[in-house]
């Protein structure tokens, strides 16, 4: 996620973070567990053939809950020379996160803006603006930051067709919206029995 200048140096810093996540050791408290200690990788981490090859210890594998992961797109670290990407980073984290925590329910790829809005700091506070220049400020960066996140979705406002022009008017409007996602692939297809056992066990605890 940070700039490299050249390949060589992206190779060379990539070995060195590998080499510090090998070594990385912790000890922490856990409730079920008590004092538990755990190394990170097991130092046979890699790269050959242009693939970043890591390996998680045992120690650490076994601290891992099952069924705890989330599809991220591989795209959102490919970044231009001198582009910043934590905005693109950040907002593609949250949409897979709201993915994730919802599979099972409808609203899964209808992502609320204001939840957006916290993943872009480069945005200013609509109570911020001296003189409410709510479109050029707010709108405009947030639709940008969106378009620069869509390598593997497009976006669109939620029943669009509500709107005069097809977007929210009013920053009221505007934060309460909420953003449909069309993945080209979803990227949980496949997870169909783990999707519905998931929607069994939200069900249990609903009753």
């Amino acid at each position: 996620m940070r700039e490299m200048r050249s390949t060589s140096y992206a190779r060379k810093q990539i070995r060195e973070d590998l080499a510090y996540l090998d070594r990385m050791e912790f000890t922490c408290y856990l409730k079920r567990k008590g004092l538990v200690q755990a190394r990170i990788g097991t130092g046979g981490s890699c790269i050959n053939k242009g693939m970043i090859y890591f390996s998680f210890d045992d120690s650490m594998r076994r601290l891992l809950p099952k069924n705890q992961f989330m599809a991220l797109p591989d795209s959102v670290l490919a970044t231009q020379r001198n582009e910043n990407i934590s905005a693109r980073f950040l907002l593609t984290w949250r949409i897979c996160q709201h993915k994730r925590m919802n599979l099972d329910r409808p609203n899964a790829d209808l992502v609320p803006v204001k939840s957006l809005l916290e993943c872009c700091p480069a945005i200013p506070a609509y109570r911020d603006l001296k003189y409410r220049q709510m479109e050029q400020k707010i709108v405009e960066p947030f639709e940008t930051a969106l378009e620069k996140c869509a390598f593997h979705f497009s976006w669109d406002y939620e029943d669009r067709e509500k709107y005069p022009d097809g977007r929210p008017k009013g920053y009221g409007e505007f934060r309460d919206a909420r953003v449909r996602i069309i993945w080209e692939t979803d990227p949980y297809q496949g997870y169909e029995s783990f999707i519905r056992r998931k929607a069994k066990r939200r069900s249990r605890k609903s009753k």
